[in-house]
């Protein structure tokens, strides 16, 4: 028998022996323990790789979120400067508008109440004015009636009228008048006429009165019925105001 076989046999009959059995066992049992071992660690970090991966991608997310919540807040606070700017432009507006409104309302409004008391007056005395009102339309009444010579006449008129106590269309006439003398005024810088502030109880003064119909001669004015008015430049009295003693 070689050596090889006698190594074979004899190595044969030693792992039939029940300690070399329990060892091989032993060992082979280490060796899967350990391989198992491995494996639930291999594992482990691979899920610990994913985790990190995950919290990686979150971290992404969430400096993506502040990032757009930092340009809305930023868009935001411009978007309020805008806002601010626009309503402070238009708040400006508003009260430019209201402005012209009055404007409107004090001046084309009153205009048009006016000249409906024009057209109102009685023929005879529309017929008499239309030396003073030419034309048939409001831009022509109002044309005409600022002027200073058209204003005299217009004072003039009523002076007549007061003195002839013709009473129908006096308080229109003086409405007119009074919106006239206004206007006129309005032109210059400063007022060019004002109304003399005659009052009952005044002493008569040929300077700045004229008697009314049913007057004494002389005395304490009981009535004003017509006011003058003088030129406040000059401080000369252009038309005196007709009273009553």
């Amino acid at each position: 028998m070689s050596f090889d076989n006698l190594f074979i046999n004899q190595l044969l009959e030693a792992l039939d022996h029940p300690e070399v059995s329990v060892k091989i066992r032993q060992i082979l049992g280490g060796v899967e323990t350990g391989s198992l071992q491995s494996e639930e660690r291999e594992q482990m970090l691979q899920q610990i790789e994913e985790l990190q991966s995950r919290l990686q991608e979150y971290q992404r997310i969430i400096d993506s979120k502040d990032q757009t919540i930092a340009v809305f807040k930023q868009e935001k606070t411009q978007m309020e400067a805008v806002l601010s700017t626009e309503r402070t432009y238009f708040h400006e507006q508003l009260q430019q508008q209201q402005v012209e409104l009055q404007r409107y309302k004090d001046n084309y409004l009153n205009l048009e109440k006016v000249y409906t008391l024009f057209l109102g007056l009685t023929p005879p005395v529309r017929s008499s004015l239309r030396g003073i009102f030419k034309g048939n339309s409001l831009p022509e009444f109002l044309y005409c009636g600022v002027q200073g010579e058209n204003i005299d006449s217009l004072w003039e008129f009523i002076k007549k009228e007061t003195i002839e106590n013709k009473e129908t269309d006096l308080a229109s006439l003086k409405q007119i008048f009074s919106f006239f003398f206004d206007a006129y005024n309005k032109i210059f810088d400063t007022p060019v006429f004002q109304l003399l502030k005659t009052a009952a109880g005044e002493r008569f003064s040929e300077d700045y009165h004229i008697r009314g119909g049913n007057s004494k001669v002389i005395g304490v004015i009981s009535e004003v019925l017509l006011e003058g008015y003088f030129n406040s430049i000059t401080n000369r009295v252009v038309k005196k105001s007709i009273v009553r003693i």
